[in-house]
């Protein structure tokens, strides 16, 4: 594992970037605060034009205002759109939920709203082994958010 620097928050009146440099204007970034007072932020990482390499970025701030370092919830995808991240259900953890492509096969588990998990610190995180909305022949989603964080409790329970 390797620790990224945590940077200090800018001066009154100035931002401190939590993205990448070069990212849209329209950039959604999905939050949430833990118990500690910690906000974890959440984002697609649309990396390049290339095929293959966007991923789901996050990073904490902390009450006095230091930002960490990004840390990668997933790599390697075709492409991410717009994660979120709640509470884990159960109260313990974690959880991102983000729109994607994995790897375009029609047999890869992870091509449309996928999830993955963590504890309250983000550091690590555990992609759920299937999409968490799934589609039936022609129909429309068949599994909700709540029936998702389940399936990701029992799978880090």
């Amino acid at each position: 594992m390797v620790i990224a620097p945590v940077a200090h928050a800018g001066t009154i009146g100035s931002w401190t970037p939590v993205t990448e440099p070069g990212n849209s204007n329209i950039l959604r970034i999905g939050l949430y605060r833990t118990g500690d007072g910690i906000l974890h932020a959440v984002w697609a990482q649309p990396n390049t034009s290339a095929s293959g390499d966007d991923a789901v970025g996050h990073a904490t701030i902390t009450p006095g205002a230091d930002v960490s370092g990004a840390n990668s919830v997933v790599t390697g995808w075709l492409g991410t759109s717009d994660p979120d991240i709640p509470r884990a259900e159960g109260g313990s953890g974690l959880a991102t939920v983000w729109g994607g492509l994995h790897s375009g096969s029609p047999s890869d588990p992870n091509n449309n709203a996928s999830m993955a998990t963590s504890d309250d610190f983000g550091a690590a995180w555990s992609l759920f082994p299937q999409d968490v909305v799934r589609r039936a022949a022609g129909q429309g989603v068949v599994r909700s958010r709540q029936q998702a964080h389940r399936a990701g409790r029992q799978r880090t329970a």
